[in-house]
Parts: structure tokens; C-alpha cells; sequence
């Protein structure tokens, strides 16, 4: 575990700029976390809204097109992105390697799936909620960027989950997908419980980045997904991911109101 006495400083997006506690929902960005948190390092936050990552953030690194997550690891040096990030965290810690031996391979084909195809089946169930925790400018930047400036369809995406049978929909098509990881996990290697064997990797980051994201929604999303009774594995593989990481988001997001 280090024992930096100057932790790094996590870039990250964060709702509502007057709330800057408030947990981020970039999947990306708690990919890192939980990295980092696998690896034992602590960091400082740096929260962010959409409309400064571009401004502030830019400005900072001197990175034109910087994303979050990014992590400053010393003064004035930075890396970006989490997958960049892992890579680097991964050079000289053989002993707490992010990427076990033969472990890249897989966790770079888990990341396409994870992002080109589990995302659009398990998305809707959670992603239309950060619109309406923003402030008006990342609310818009929101609208515009994700749902293409089109209101009807995002608030139709939020009105469908107002109803059980729409949410039942979503859940069994989201199931129909993780099926593929829970079929998996029963021949994890080493038995488990993680991804890759007995310790936590950025593989499991990978997809526990979307289950942290998805908890704006945890009441539904958990039951519909990953504590549900069809994917007793994946509902084992995140207890002990939670267990791992120190990282429950459910428990940020659930007595906050959403606001009007």
C-alpha cells in the first residue's frame, strides 16, 4: 500500500458543482477509483463539471483534449484516460499488477464488449437520472452531447422508468446480456471470485466502473441486475468487489432527492 505523504489528484466528473461530494458518474472515471483502491493508493478529488473538463482542466495539463479520468501523479505531470492510467500504475508493481500475466488480452477484449455492448443493453435502466442532478450548463452539455440535444427522447427515457412493466423490459434485456459474465464467472480462472483468479484486476474495474455508475439508480437497477436471483454469480463477484475496493455508491446516492 503506499504511504505517499502527497497523494495524487484525481480529476473526475462530478453533479451539481455546488454539490461537489457528490459521487461522479463517469464509468470511466470509477474504473480508476477502483484501481486505485485494488493497488491501495490514496488520491485527492479534483470534481469537475462537464463545462470546466474543457476549460479548467485543459488549461491545468495543457492537454487540448483532455478527458477525465485524469490523475496527477507528481507536479505539472499528468495521464489521462482510465485505460492509459491502469497501463501506467501496472509498470514495476509486479506484486500488485493491475494486468496479471496473460491478463491484458482479456481485459482489453472485456473492455469492447463492456462498452459496445453491454453498455446499450443496461444504460437506459440508470443514465437518463444524471440529467436532472446537473447544473443548467452540464444539463445542457448533457442533453447535447448524449442524447443529441433531443429532450423527447430523454425524457421519455426518464418517464419509462416510472413504470414497473417498462423497467421489467429493461432488466430482462439487461440480464439476457450479463448472462454472458455470469456464464463466464463459473469457470473463472483459479475458481475466482474475480475475474482473473483469486485478486481483483482492471478487468473487474471494467465492469465494476458501469455497476458504480449505475447506482443513481441503486433501488432499481440492483434488483434488476446485479443482486438479482438469475445472476448469482455476478451478485457474489460484486460483494466482493465492494469488499475489495471499499467502494459502495449506493450509499452516496440514496438519500439524496432528486432535484426538481
Amino acid at each position: 500500500m503506499s504511504t505517499s505523504s502527497k497523494p495524487y489528484v484525481l480529476s473526475e466528473i462530478v453533479l451539481r458543482d455546488d454539490a461537489p461530494e457528490w459521487p461522479s458518474h463517469s464509468m470511466f472515471v470509477n474504473r480508476t477509483k477502483s484501481d486505485l483502491a485494488i493497488l491501495g493508493i490514496p488520491y485527492t478529488r479534483d470534481p469537475l463539471t462537464f463545462a470546466t473538463v474543457r476549460g479548467a482542466l485543459a488549461d491545468k495539463t495543457g492537454i487540448k483534449d483532455v478527458t477525465v479520468p485524469t490523475l496527477e501523479y507528481a507536479p505539472g505531470e499528468y495521464v489521462t484516460d482510465s485505460w492509459a492510467i491502469a497501463e501506467w500504475k501496472n509498470h514495476g508493481t509486479p506484486e500488485n499488477s493491475l494486468f496479471p500475466a496473460g491478463g491484458k488480452p482479456f481485459a482489453r477484449f472485456l473492455k469492447r464488449w463492456v462498452d459496445d455492448e453491454l453498455m446499450f443493453e443496461i444504460r437506459e435502466l440508470f443514465r437518463p437520472l444524471f440529467y436532472r442532478y446537473q447544473d443548467p450548463q452540464s444539463a445542457e452539455y448533457f442533453l447535447r452531447v448524449k442524447y443529441g440535444g433531443d429532450a423527447a427522447l430523454l425524457e421519455g427515457q426518464i418517464a419509462r422508468l416510472g413504470s414497473k412493466e417498462e423497467v421489467a423490459k429493461l432488466g430482462a434485456r439487461g440480464r439476457a446480456k450479463l448472462r454472458t459474465l455470469e456464464n463466464y464467472l463459473a469457470d473463472a480462472p483459479a475458481g475466482g471470485p474475480f475475474l482473473l483468479g483469486a485478486k481483483p484486476s482492471h478487468a473487474d474495474s471494467i465492469v465494476f466502473g458501469w455497476y458504480l455508475c449505475s447506482q443513481v439508480n441503486a433501488a432499481v437497477v440492483n434488483a434488476e441486475l446485479w443482486d438479482n436471483d438469475e445472476l448469482p454469480r455476478i451478485r457474489a463477484w460484486v460483494k466482493e468487489m465492494k469488499k475489495a475496493t471499499g467502494l459502495d455508491l449506493s450509499k452516496q446516492w440514496e438519500p439524496k432527492a432528486v432535484p426538481k
